[in-house]
Formats: structure tokens, C-alpha cells, sequence
């Protein structure tokens, strides 16, 4: 079933949104005995910004402190650009890593992610992706760390008349430059890119509810759930913000979805449950669900089902 109208403000971000979604910083999920990685939330987003507001400022006054007894010290501007680009380009692969992690831990307890291939298959499919991403981040924070070494060679090289201590000083400007790319810039640009599309899409939806209260009477509109997923029939009762485990009207218990089901509130229906193998199966289960819905088009942004265009 699919709604007309979100009464809450809630929405279903668009497929590609999702997709932005999976290359954000993750903090892992424990449940019991099971270590799920993480796939709809972003953890030290903060810190991320923070660290890459440093290291411009920082090189900024490298560059400031060069000036003084090199001419062409505006030349290390090009350098923060290619670290950028670098730490930019070390993230591409980090999405399809984050998703291939999650397809694995499904795999590896028997999940069936894809008609015709087996969990074993599906593991060796992922492993490939994971593959791909470790080469693209190898070479990408080589290509960081040598640059950060070229500039510490320039200062050590060319800077003889700067005191000891202003050359140690910058020395460690470039290593904490090469550091903070590795560890922060790619996970900072994507949580930049994940809110604008999310801001865009957010727009949009508010533009076509305005449109939709201007002609319908809200009050007496049927509000429909957009999925429901058949859970185990020992699952309680539970409502999580837009997420609601309840029995249907045929006895089967099952979740009611508006939108998308994010981490905290997986943890959280997860958590509601009284016994520690209906947590594990639960966890398990809408974490597929979660997987799932990287395919899926949102409703009112491009259709209004998992299959439309």
C-alpha cells in the first residue's frame, strides 16, 4: 500500500539519496551476539567538519609562514586541491563497501539476497566490491602521503633561513594535512552531498503535500502505510516514530513502514523484543528489509512502489 500524503512530515528519500546514504560515516550495531555494520545513519558527522576546517586553516598558514622565504609558497594551494580531489576520490568505492559489508553479514546467516545465487555466491560477489574499494583507497592515500612528504622535502630543502622551530611546526602542519584527508575529508563530502540531495528532495515533497491540501480534505483522507513486512507472530507490539509493529487484521504480525527505516529505529524496535533469539531474528530480518530498499523508488518523489520508474 502506498500513501498520498505524509500527516507527520516524514518521506522516503529518493533512490539515489539512499544510495548517497551509504558512503556516510557508520558506527557498528551490536544485538545481542551479532555485530551489524551500519548502513542508514552517520555517526561524527561534527568532527568530520571540524577536522577539515582545521587542515585548510592550517595550510593556510603554511603557506603564510613559506611566504616569507619562498616566493612561489602559493604553490601548495595546488596541493590542497589535489589532496582534496584525492581524499574525494578515495571515498567513490565507499558506498558499494558499506553495501557490501551488509549483504555479507546477511549471507553469512543463509539470507537470499538474489534469486539463483546462494549465500556462498553472494559472499564471493561482495568480496570482489570490497576488493575494488581497498585498491582505490590504497592508491589514493599513497598518492596523499607522498604528497605530504614532497612538502615536507620543499620546507626542509628550501627553507634555511626559517627558525628550527617554525620548520618543525609546519613539518607538522603536512603530516596532520595527510592524516586528516585520509581520516576525515571523503566521510565530510559525503554527509555534505547526502543533506543537500535531502534538503532538495524535502522541497519537493512539502511543494506536492502544499498541493495536495489544497484540494483534498485531509481530515476525513484514509492514510495508508506505505509497506508492510510479515514478521515472526511472537514479535510485541511497538511503535518507533514512522515504524509500527502491530497485528494485521488476517493475525499476522508485521511492520508497518512510513518511509525509511533507519538505524536508531531498527535498534530500537530490535530492543522492544523480549527474547534474545526474537532480537537476532528481528535484527537480521529488517536489516534485509534495509538492504531492500536501497532499490526502491520513493513514493512521491519517483512513483510510488518498488518497481516503478
Amino acid at each position: 500500500m502506498h500513501p498520498l500524503i505524509d500527516p507527520v512530515g516524514n518521506y522516503e528519500p529518493s533512490r539515489e539519496a539512499k544510495n548517497l546514504w551509504r558512503s556516510t560515516r557508520k558506527k557498528k550495531i551490536q544485538i545481542e551476539n551479532l555485530i551489524l555494520p551500519g548502513l542508514y545513519q552517520t555517526y561524527g558527522y561534527k568532527g568530520d567538519v571540524t577536522a577539515v576546517i582545521v587542515v585548510i586553516i592550517l595550510e593556510l598558514i603554511g603557506i603564510g609562514l613559506l611566504s616569507t622565504v619562498i616566493s612561489n609558497s602559493w604553490l601548495s594551494l595546488l596541493f590542497l586541491g589535489f589532496d582534496l580531489a584525492l581524499a574525494f576520490a578515495a571515498h567513490l568505492k565507499h558506498g558499494d563497501y558499506v553495501e557490501a559489508i551488509n549483504k555479507i553479514f546477511l549471507a553469512k546467516r543463509g539470507v537470499i539476497l538474489d534469486e539463483g545465487v546462494a549465500p556462498e555466491g553472494e559472499i564471493e560477489k561482495q568480496e570482489k566490491v570490497i576488493r575494488l574499494d581497498k585498491i582505490i583507497k590504497t592508491i589514493s592515500f599513497a598518492l596523499i602521503i607522498i604528497f605530504a612528504l614532497v612538502k615536507i622535502f620543499a620546507v626542509l630543502r628550501y627553507t634555511a633561513a626559517l627558525p628550527i622551530i617554525i620548520k618543525s611546526f609546519i613539518i607538522l602542519i603536512y603530516a596532520a594535512t595527510a592524516y586528516i584527508h585520509i581520516r576525515h575529508t571523503g566521510y565530510m563530502i559525503a554527509e555534505f552531498n547526502l543533506r543537500r540531495r535531502l534538503k532538495k528532495e524535502r522541497k519537493k515533497v512539502d511543494r506536492v503535500e502544499v498541493a495536495f491540501l489544497a484540494r483534498t480534505n485531509v481530515e476525513n483522507a484514509i492514510v495508508r502505510y506505505r509497506d508492510e513486512l510479515i514478521l515472526d507472530d511472537h514479535c510485541k507490539p511497538v511503535i518507533i516514530n514512522k515504524q509500527e509493529i502491530k497485528r494485521r487484521e488476517d493475525g499476522k504480525m508485521a511492520l508497518f513502514s512510513w518511509g525509511l527505516l533507519q538505524d536508531d529505529e531498527l535498534i530500537q524496535l530490535v530492543n522492544h523484543q523480549e527474547t534474545p533469539d526474537l532480537r537476532r531474528s528481528l535484527a537480521t530480518k529488517l536489516l534485509r528489509y534495509q538492504v531492500d530498499m536501497l532499490a526502491w523508488n520513493a513514493a512521491g518523489l519517483r512513483g510510488n512502489g518498488r518497481n516503478e520508474n
